[in-house]
């Protein structure tokens, strides 16, 4: 175990554990949320189907389903 996770274990032990996998899951969701195309997303994280990229990768944040209800004010 490195200095940092044990010092955070000792000194934070409700802190929610990750993995640096966790940052493609993080680059997936705002790559998408900046508009890059989900089949280059696919090719740049290496998947071989949309599925995978988009149902396990990209995640919806708070911001995002924000923004997308606020695109329904300009219907009325």
């Amino acid at each position: 175990m490195d200095l940092v996770t044990r010092h955070i274990q000792e000194n934070k032990p409700d802190f929610e554990r990750f993995s640096p996998h966790c940052f493609r899951h993080t680059f997936a969701t705002r790559a998408i949320e900046n508009g890059m195309q989900p089949k280059s997303l696919q090719r740049i994280l290496g998947h071989g189907s949309l599925h995978m990229t988009m149902d396990l990768y990209c995640h919806v944040t708070e911001d995002t389903l924000f923004d997308a209800m606020s695109l329904m004010e300009k219907c009325v």
